[in-house]
């Protein structure tokens, strides 16, 4: 056995400019909890399932309306997440509630 540092919130925050393996691995790898996540609109959304996507766009640009996001190889597409102090949803029910159209920038 060895010792793991506890992770720091700074840590789990998504960092788009990586290539779409990396950030998928940091998703799975830090679901359910303490999650990895993203900032849009001031509000936090935590990622909990993904897929890479071969679709090519801007790094942290929405691409499509399935939710899939631009990295600087590839992009990811989201299938599940949460927003803070929320319930998780799929993609289909989070986006009947959030509007985030095609080209908006995530942090």
């Amino acid at each position: 056995a060895t010792y793991a540092e506890k992770i720091d919130k700074n840590e789990t925050k998504i960092n788009w400019n990586e290539n779409a393996n990396n950030i998928l691995g940091h998703i799975h790898g830090l679901s359910p909890n303490p999650g990895a996540w993203f900032e849009f609109n001031k509000e936090r959304f935590k990622v909990l399932k993904a897929i890479t996507s071969l679709k090519k766009g801007k790094i942290g640009q929405v691409l499509d309306e399935n939710l899939t996001i631009g990295c600087s190889l590839n992009s990811i597409q989201i299938l599940e997440l949460q927003r803070e102090g929320k319930k998780k949803q799929t993609t289909k029910e989070f986006l009947l509630g959030k509007k985030m159209n095609k080209g908006t920038i995530l942090i």
